[in-house]
């Protein structure tokens, strides 16, 4: 977009001047998410997720290493500027696989899980900085994925669903799963990591944010409806 153009630096500039495989990536990518274009100018070394280290050639294998390898380098970041560093990972990321599905790179299936296992990346990383914000690094606690997310099928627009599962104090819990939700979608300067719901729970709103095994067990056991059961096909550890 213009407004990318106008405010990305002098050697953006250069390396996509003399990079005709990199700017072309970067060219349609661009044209086709603003966001994204925004995200380069804010942070030029984002387009290293448009080059041959982590973006593989036409017709490659799909594979997740680049996802894997950035969330270590992105853990380590964390204790610097968590959220800043866990947005670059998230844009980084999500440049990679876009401008994969945008060249025909990979297939659609590819697309949708690894958008999902960004996203749980993501939650994984979310819930170790709120660990650390909270202190409760001793509680035992599960993220659960639901829907699109569980069922490794996310969109680039899906929110993640999600429910969370302890073994210990309820008032630790709850207050570690308020500050993931958080963390994943407080709007800061470069916006928001992913749009994460809790509502699947039971009980919805009006229940309790986590619950121990037990509980869940004796609620679905109880006083589940049929809709609840059904959502559980898609349910999946991702976190924790």
């Amino acid at each position: 977009t213009t407004k990318a153009v106008d405010n990305a630096s002098a050697g953006t500039i250069d390396r996509l001047a003399t990079d005709p495989i990199l700017a072309a990536r970067a060219v349609t990518l661009f044209s086709a998410s603003r966001s994204l274009g925004l995200a380069a100018a804010r942070d030029p070394a984002a387009l290293d997720a448009l080059t041959d280290t982590l973006y593989p050639t036409p017709f490659s294998e799909p594979t997740t290493a680049g996802i894997l390898r950035d969330h270590r380098i992105m853990s380590a970041a964390i204790t610097e500027d968590p959220r800043a560093a866990l947005r670059r990972f998230k844009h980084a990321e999500m440049m990679r696989i876009a401008a994969r599905d945008l060249t025909r790179t990979a297939p659609l299936d590819v697309v949708a899980n690894e958008i999902a296992l960004l996203a749980s990346e993501c939650l994984q990383a979310a819930l170790e900085i709120g660990r650390a914000e909270t202190d409760t690094s001793d509680l035992a606690f599960t993220i659960i994925g639901m829907g699109k997310l569980g069922g490794r099928e996310l969109n680039y627009s899906s929110d993640v669903d999600v429910m969370f599962v302890h073994d210990g104090d309820l008032d630790a819990a709850q207050k570690l799963g308020r500050s993931v939700i958080r963390i994943m979608q407080e709007q800061l300067e470069d916006g928001i990591v992913f749009r994460t719901d809790a509502d699947l729970r039971p009980e919805g709103r009006a229940g309790a944010l986590s619950r121990t095994i037990d509980g869940y067990q004796a609620y679905y056991e109880r006083w589940a409806e049929a809709w609840e059961y059904q959502a559980l096909l898609k349910a999946d550890v991702i976190a924790g």
